[in-house]
């Protein structure tokens, strides 16, 4: 078999924990992790190899152009399956071999699996490669045979020595598996390094200054590995920042000299900050400098990342950013010195679900994105598929012109007493397989086909939308009876379509019903615009809606090229539109927000970063303008080159929100109106200027960055401009 190596970046850890054995703690380095915090790319500079298949186009080998490979990773690691470690193309065990390029001794390997599981993964190691891999007399080290989703750990004993690792996983044909890889050792017989001494500078704190650390990272490796996985993003952001080497003390240790302490661990505890663990509520993050110690810890209870919030809005204060999957757009400055003011800050996020559509998890992580799990989608379907019930219970589904049917354009009889028990079961093992499961969808499907039966009919009789009555009437049934078993959960069903208008005042809603209401007011205006009456409607009947009683959510459309195709070739700034719908909301008693922007119809990162990015940081903290979004934003991406580019998004923001053109829910009004001549010129402007600017940035990738977007204006500008006319 052909063998392909890669050779990627050095990212080396200390991290110090006891020993398998329980003995005096010895130092170890993470010598090899795929989970790349500057992109999906494996940063352990080791060679590595892999069974099948031999080539990736998505990667290139640093210094060449030499196609290169990648381990699973990213939102949606099956995207590229047939190029990634961990599918099973061809039905044979597959394999990830692993050059150190000397001898170590390996203490444990960390995986992460998703999706299907292999049967078992065994570690192998070699002191050296025959000509034929087949020769090579690889020794088993460890074998992991009940796999879990998610973190497992292969513990070697005895700290093996090896120059090779071999990962061999188990699979049925056609399964992927393996998204991250940490392998974790330590070179025979190293010193541990000493804690950095404590440096203060007019009353700040000195972490690094001309490429020397002044403090360390303390984090509990045996602890959650959000706070570890966090521990080595601030580590590696530091050093990547400074060319100083930041060393990791594992709690334990307790090192001297000033620190850096992540997680909610003993430590962060005795230096007074302890901050509760509880899902749902009390989402967010403390940083807080005690003495010569900085903490910086969150709720990491449920599906809460506030540890990772906590040590990505540090970081943004020394104005690292990230923007979208390419290194590129994942800007760290450089610094001679980094010094930090004492800092006290408390942080929680003013929406509880703060979810966009297609933001990868390597950058939303980082956005501040997540909160609650509430699920809301169309699921009346997927709770009663016609080829499992129909034959037996047609009275399951719709009366539609005196026939029951699941055909065409149906939706479930709500008033059935053994739709409402079923649902009642099928919501109650959701949340039991789910603990962190807030809401469970009820929606109906996505078209008409109400029911007509005499009971759905009594229901829907009364005042306003009598579509609208018959799903709050089932949404309060199933809540009442959910409520005997799971008495804090909840259900949710979007008013969109058929369900928008909202039911008359004599309906009310049970404890525990959430109605996530669609946003189909104009997209050009913020809601409270005065001269916007299509946003002045959608507001007086979210209103109503919100005097049934019920908890309140918004599903908003983000997908301007949704019916107007140029939208997907040009910039949409919804700014400080979407700050003010975002006050709106909270103001309206809105607890979770989602926004769709699904990719086929929206400008994909980074051209779409200034629409998306405003949104994420406003929802966590409405109190900020979007202007200051944006601003800190291009401050960290264009540098001197900050000023001009700023001013050219809210050349584009102006132009929409200033605009007499209102729209539908799902189209923008047309751009070539709203990006006429004079906005034309002024982008060209403001783009030649920021370019001018780059050209003497001591940071090249500046000036990638500002022509990036200038070659999306061009293109802008061309669709806007089509020839002969």
């Amino acid at each position: 078999m052909t063998r392909i190596c890669v050779i990627v970046a050095a990212s080396y850890l200390c991290l110090a924990m006891a020993t398998v054995t329980g003995a005096d703690p010895i130092r170890w380095r993470l010598l090899s992790d795929n989970r790349g915090y500057q992109g999906p790319a494996l940063q352990t500079g080791v060679t590595y190899e892999w069974g099948w298949p031999p080539d990736n186009p998505g990667d290139v080998i640093p210094g060449t152009d030499k196609p290169g490979r990648r381990l699973l990773d990213g939102e949606l690691p099956t995207s590229n399956w047939h190029t990634t470690v961990g599918f099973n193309w061809h039905g044979k065990d597959n394999w990830v071999t692993f050059d150190f390029k000397q001898r170590y001794a390996f203490a444990k390997v960390r995986l992460c699996f998703f999706r299907t599981l292999p049967k078992y993964v065994e570690v192998l190691g070699a002191g050296e490669l025959a000509a034929d891999d087949e020769q090579t007399q690889w020794t088993s080290l460890g074998k992991l045979g009940d796999v879990q989703p998610g973190w497992n750990e292969i513990l070697l004993p005895d700290m093996p020595q090896a120059r090779y690792l071999k990962l061999l996983l188990k699979l049925e044909p056609g399964q992927t598996c393996l998204r991250e890889v940490q392998i974790i050792g330590t070179k025979p017989n190293e010193a541990a390094p000493q804690p950095p001494p404590v440096k203060r500078r007019g009353g700040k704190l000195v972490l690094a200054e001309a490429g020397r650390a002044y403090c360390s990272v303390v984090a509990d490796e045996n602890g959650s590995q959000q706070a570890v996985n966090a521990a080595w993003m601030l580590k590696n952001a530091l050093e990547a920042m400074t060319g100083a080497e930041i060393p990791i003390f594992d709690v334990r240790e307790r090192p001297g000299g000033a620190r850096l302490v992540v997680g909610n661990n003993a430590l962060a505890r005795r230096l007074g900050v302890d901050v509760a663990q509880q899902y749902p509520g009390a989402e967010g993050f403390v940083i807080k400098t005690v003495g010569d110690d900085i903490v910086l810890a969150g709720n990491e209870a449920g599906s809460y990342q506030g540890t990772q919030d906590a040590v990505a809005q540090f970081l943004r204060t020394l104005g690292c950013g990230w923007f979208a999957e390419d290194p590129l757009w994942q800007p760290i400055p450089k610094r001679n010195v980094v010094a930090v003011a004492p800092l006290d800050i408390v942080s929680h996020p003013a929406i509880s679900m703060r979810h966009i559509w297609y933001v990868p998890k390597a950058v939303a992580r980082n956005w501040g994105l997540g909160g609650d799990q509430v699920a809301s989608a169309h699921n009346q379907l997927y709770m009663f598929p016609p080829k499992q019930y129909f034959a037996e219970h047609p009275e399951y589904y719709a009366l539609i012109d005196g026939k029951r049917t699941a055909e065409g354009e149906w939706q479930l009889c709500t008033t059935n007493p053994e739709v409402i028990a079923l649902t009642v079961e099928k919501a109650r093992q959701a949340f039991d397989k789910n603990p962190n499961l807030v809401a469970f969808s009820l929606t109906n499907n996505d078209c008409g086909g109400f029911c007509q039966c005499p009971k759905c009919q009594a229901v829907r009789k009364g005042e306003g939308n009598p579509n609208a009555r018959a799903m709050l009437a089932y949404a309060n049934a199933v809540a009442r009876g959910l409520r005997k078993t799971h008495p804090d959960a909840r259900v949710c069903f979007l008013a969109y379509w058929y369900t928008q208008a909202a039911p008359g005042p004599d309906m009310k809603a049970e404890p525990g019903v959430v109605v996530m209401v669609v946003d189909e007011g104009c997209k050009a205006h913020a809601l409270d615009d005065p001269a916007c009456e299509r946003n002045a409607k959608w507001c007086r009947n979210f209103q109503a809606w919100a005097a049934t009683g019920a908890e309140m959510a918004i599903y908003e459309w983000y997908i301007p090229g949704c019916s107007d195709k140029r939208w997907l070739k040009l910039p949409w700034v919804s700014g400080e539109a979407a700050v003010r719908n975002i006050r709106w909301w909270i103001a309206h008693g809105v607890k979770w927000i989602t926004y769709e922007s699904q990719a086929s119809y929206s400008p994909a990162l980074p051209l779409g970063w200034p629409l998306y990015y405003v949104a994420a940081r406003a929802m966590w903290d409405p109190s900020l303008s979007a202007r200051q979004i944006l601003a800190e934003a291009c401050h960290s991406l264009y540098g001197p080159a900050a000023e001009e580019m700023l001013a050219y998004y809210l050349t584009l923001e102006h132009a929409v929100s200033n605009t007499k053109l209102h729209s539908t829910i799902w189209a923008l009004p047309d751009p070539a109106q709203i990006y006429d001549e004079q906005v034309q010129a002024q982008c060209r402007k403001h783009l030649a200027r920021a370019l001018a600017a780059a050209a003497g940035a001591p940071d090249p990738k500046v000036w990638q960055r500002v022509s990036a977007e200038v070659q999306n204006w061009r293109l802008a500008e061309q669709t806007l401009n089509p020839p002969g006319e």
